[in-house]
């Protein structure tokens, strides 16, 4: 019964998403939060829906975070190396149609296909750090700095438009 009614909440989800790219907007997915339980066929499967049912403008990864307490704070994170991996896979997979963004960035991903950084202040639900006036590992001068030095144009959403696969 709970595999009827996980396939029956996939279906509602997809439907959700045509009628918004209907009604004009655009679909931005993510392989969040990615913990070692994930295997490579899910991810596989996920992908594959994200390019070519939903044709996704965006596919973020982002790790998960353990968290002391929770239910599945032992089986902790991710590697940086598995996060780099994934990132490559999703660049494959989506090629230059989609942006690649990675949560939390780790330098390596900017080699290896991750194009966009988004860098958030405040409390993070999926940490325990409440501090909020930074964001791990990276605050946005740095990022910025880090892009540049890899070969990133700095720019907004107007900027860019003329290069980007796809209309906004």
């Amino acid at each position: 019964e709970s595999l009827y009614l996980a396939k029956a909440a996939k279906e509602v989800a997809l439907e959700s998403v045509y009628n918004s790219k209907k009604a004009g907007l655009l679909a931005s997915c993510g392989l969040d939060p990615i913990g070692p339980e994930h295997t490579n066929e899910e991810i596989v499967e996920k992908l594959e829906i994200y390019r070519e049912k939903i044709e996704a403008v965006a596919v973020c990864t982002m790790k998960t975070v353990a968290v002391k307490g929770t239910p599945k704070y032992d089986l902790r994170e991710i590697s940086k190396e598995r996060h780099t991996q994934m990132i490559a896979v999703v660049r494959m997979a989506m090629g230059k149609r989609a942006m690649v963004p990675m949560h939390p960035l780790n330098a390596d991903g900017l080699d290896w296909g991750c194009n966009h950084m988004s860098v958030e202040i405040g409390a993070n639900p999926r940490d325990d750090d409440m501090e909020n006036v930074k964001w791990y590992p990276f605050p946005s001068d740095e990022v910025k700095k880090l892009m540049i030095e890899k070969g990133f144009e700095i720019g907004t959403i107007d900027d860019f438009r003329h290069i980007m696969p796809y209309d906004l």
